[in-house]
């Protein structure tokens, strides 16, 4: 058996849908012409952006460090402190000894001994390599619009370090006054006694020196492996960095675009405030902005002022950023890994924090009258449909009346007292109604909402009501958006539906 589909019908009649909303609501909130705050927030970005940059840099001079001679010195001091290397007496035994330690350690045959003495090189080589990449790594951080320079200038220090080829000859020396002093040994018998004495002191106090040497020349020679494996390793690490440049750049063109988006939202904002549920307010210019913010900050002119600014949103950005950057990141790397929205939500937040007095929400809501601003916000929250009569107890039907209203945080000085002024404004509003005052999110920080509703009886009973539809139409012809933003789909931004506004005329007739 075939069934037709079920007719669509105007969703105002369609009770099943409607019967979970069991009410009337409708909301209001102010509409503060910000178009000076935009434009003083962009000029603000942009000069700091490029006092930013101007700060004087200095430059990577750290490759220096990268000396085959000073490494090999530093590899020294920790040979020595090795038991089989320490520097010896003049027992000839003893220098036979270390003569014999240091051929098996420069031919590389495998011992505890060679893995101690490469794992010293090792370290003494690593220690200056990561100075070296922390100080590259933190110049790019402070200063990832130079990426490209800095990277530049290392790489032409990395070239001049000089690898020196193995040096054989040290421990050539040493061997040759050890090969001395075995020889000397043998004709101890045939040698007058202080003669034999004589010259085997002469020769052990020079073995000293000439093994020092051929110590240093052991280091010099490990660490030059090393070097060479760290300098390839630099090399990919400077082109990892390249990519840091271009993700701030990107990054940062990102911000501008999101503050320049913030900016036309505003625009747009006003240009909808002929809707009776907005209550326009009107903001500061952008001259008269820039004058509070230089006066409370105490600065004499717009370049001190985003110094002040800079200060304060680098701290800002450490906040947001805490537990995944590191507490002491550059500004510059802040900018290269948060996200564009984030950064620029936080600027927008650092200048209004340090608005001039008259210039805040709630400051310039107590310039237009705060009791003013309540009634109007209130009225403008009028629910859009009523039971008339038809709520009383004889029908069963007994609404329940609630105001929500919400206001943002203080920002300025005074912005707690006001703020507290107008929610007992509100207060003394809805004595006959339930009023709940709570805090708007961050997102709504420029905006004072108020939220009417009527809850407690079936929208089913409005069913046909003409009454009712008329008043839609008229509510429409008046510029008042009848809808809520968001609630049905046919009409996201709250306008009044067409199908509606057909039906009105036909039922009037």
């Amino acid at each position: 058996m075939n069934h037709s589909p079920r007719p669509r019908c105007l969703p105002m009649f369609d009770i099943d849908e409607h019967r979970p909303l069991r009410g009337s609501v409708n909301s209001s909130s102010t509409n503060i012409v910000q178009q000076g705050l935009m434009d003083a927030l962009i000029r603000l970005f942009a000069l700091a952006i490029t006092v930013w940059r101007d700060r004087p840099r200095r430059d990577v001079s750290e490759t220096d460090e990268l000396d085959a001679g000073s490494l090999a010195r530093g590899c020294h001091q920790k040979l020595v402190g090795i038991p089989e290397l320490t520097e010896p007496t003049t027992d000839v035994s003893e220098l036979r000894e270390r003569f014999q330690t240091l051929q098996q350690l420069r031919a590389k045959k495998p011992s505890r001994l060679l893995r101690d003495v490469e794992s010293a090189a090792r370290e003494a080589t690593l220690s200056v390599v990561e100075r070296v990449r922390n100080a590259i790594d933190g110049e790019i951080g402070a200063g990832p619009h130079r990426t490209k320079a800095i990277i530049e200038q290392v790489r032409a220090g990395l070239q001049t370090v000089h690898l020196p080829e193995p040096d054989p000859e040290p421990l050539t020396r040493f061997g040759r006054v050890i090969r001395g002093l075995v020889e000397i040994g043998r004709h101890r018998s045939t040698l007058p006694t202080k003669t034999f004495e004589y010259v085997e002191q002469q020769l052990s106090q020079r073995a000293l020196p000439l093994y020092d040497e051929a110590l240093l020349a052991l280091a010099g020679e490990l660490v030059v492996v090393d070097i060479r494996r760290e300098l390839a390793e630099l090399d990919v690490f400077l082109d990892e960095l390249s990519g840091r440049g271009h993700d701030f750049a990107r990054n940062l063109s990102e911000v501008e675009a999101a503050l320049e988006e913030l900016r036309s939202e505003t625009l747009r904002a006003s240009r909808q405030s002929r809707a009776s549920v907005l209550l326009e307010i009107a903001g500061a210019t952008e001259s008269e902005i820039l004058a509070g913010l230089l006066a409370r900050q105490k600065c004499q002119d717009q370049r001190e002022l985003v110094e002040v600014l800079l200060q304060k949103w680098e701290a800002d950005l450490r906040v947001r950023a805490a537990g995944w950057l590191p507490p002491t990141a550059t500004l510059g790397t802040l900018l290269t890994h948060i996200s564009p929205k984030t950064i620029a939500d936080s600027f927008q937040s650092v200048v209004e924090g340090s608005l001039g007095e008259g210039h805040t929400l709630y400051e310039m809501i107590e310039r237009s009258g705060i009791a003013r601003t309540a009634l109007d916000l209130y009225e403008r929250a009028e629910q859009l449909c009523h039971l008339r009569s038809r709520d009383i107890e004889p029908f069963n039907i007994t609404p329940c009346k609630l105001t929500i209203v919400r206001l943002p945080q203080p920002v300025g000085r005074r912005d707690g007292q006001i703020r507290e002024e107008l929610a007992r404004a509100f207060s003394d509003l809805c004595r006959q109604e339930h009023c709940a005052v709570i805090e708007a999110p961050n997102s709504e920080r420029h905006v004072v909402s108020v939220i009417r509703a009527s809850m407690g009886w079936p929208i089913g009973i409005e069913a046909g009501n003409t009454v009712m539809l008329l008043a839609y139409a008229a509510a429409h012809e008046r510029g008042h958006m009848p809808h809520l933003a968001g609630v049905f789909d046919e009409s996201p931004d709250g306008s009044a539906l067409p199908s509606y506004l057909e039906m009105a005329p036909l039922l009037e007739e």
